[in-house]
């Protein structure tokens, strides 16, 4: 829980119910068997396709993915560097994906927003990152991809899809309770959505907000069909 300021929490809205964000927690890219950049990049069009059902179909004025938590850069947290590097061509081919409105998403009302450690320049690479000439290269092309889709969408406005890379809620939470005022709040959610069957949620923000749901998917990301999500998300939002 990231925590507000009474000037934050006297300024929230009230909701009858919980608010209209939903954010995904793609996971279960190891456990697909398919080889990792494949894994990746079939997660990352679910990720799209994702964006678009809740800002496009159903109406929502923001949505987010919680891509990379800034945990599982340390040590690789069990993974090779074969696998990093996976999710980093992936986290670019997503960017460039949307920007090129490969799912619909329009950037004339869709505006993108990128969010990493709050502690860092904006998405700076993490330091198990920058010892890797490999994983350098490919941060950069990555983070470059993210910049260009930022400044694609900036004028838009209406609604917001949030993308966090390199993300810890931990770290802002810090911030903010040191005072902080540079830290960007995410909108509070009313739903989570975590693929893979873990009944978690990462190292990742709630906010403040009244209500809200965790709904665990037992498919793998690379093995969601995302269009069979509107009913759930109905479910719980409308």
């Amino acid at each position: 829980m990231i925590p507000l300021t009474s000037q934050e929490v006297a300024s929230l809205a009230f909701y009858d119910g919980p608010p209209k964000h939903v954010i995904l927690l793609p996971d279960g890219h190891r456990r697909s068997g398919l080889d990792p950049k494949d894994a990746y990049s079939l997660g990352a069009s679910k990720c799209g396709e994702f964006y678009d059902l809740c800002l496009g179909t159903l109406g929502h004025n923001d949505a987010s993915v919680f891509a990379v938590s800034s945990r599982s850069f340390l040590g690789y947290n069990g993974r090779d560097e074969d696998n990093i590097a996976a999710i980093l061509q992936a986290g670019r081919q997503l960017a460039v994906d949307l920007r090129q409105e490969r799912w619909g998403t329009p950037l004339s009302s869709v505006r993108f927003q990128v969010l990493s450690r709050a502690d860092m320049p904006h998405l700076a690479p993490p330091v198990e990152v920058e010892i890797s000439p490999r994983l350098c290269r490919e941060w950069i092309k990555m983070a470059d991809a993210m910049v260009e889709l930022e400044e694609k969408s900036r004028e838009a406005q209406g609604k917001t899809a949030w993308l966090l890379v390199n993300y810890s809620s931990a770290v802002e939470a810090a911030m903010r309770l040191m005072g902080d005022e540079s830290v960007v709040p995410l909108p509070p959610f009313g739903l989570w959505l975590r693929t893979g069957g873990d009944y978690r949620l990462s190292d990742c923000a709630s906010g403040l907000v009244a209500s809200t749901y965790l709904h665990v998917l037992p498919e793998i990301v690379p093995k969601v069909h995302v269009a069979a999500l509107e009913p759930t998300i109905r479910h719980y939002l409308n």
